[in-house]
């Protein structure tokens, strides 16, 4: 950060720093979540989440026909 921006965020007072502070935070994690590409983990725990829900739904599925058939 340069001097001079350094210079007006200590004239700001602590309530406005808080506030621009939070701004801060909450377009970062805005940019985050915007962002067209997960992170290798994200990615990793939302392929296994979908292979866990496609597991189950196949499971209630046989349980189903199983049932029917009876």
């Amino acid at each position: 950060m340069d001097p001079q921006t350094q210079n007006d965020i200590a004239k700001l007072s602590d309530a406005d720093r808080k506030e621009l502070t939070q701004f801060l935070e909450n377009e970062a994690q805005r940019s985050n979540i915007q962002q067209s590409r997960l992170g290798q983990g994200e990615e990793s725990c939302a392929q296994n989440c979908v292979e866990r829900w496609m597991d189950t739904n196949l499971a209630v599925l046989k349980h189903l026909e199983t049932l029917r058939g009876q």
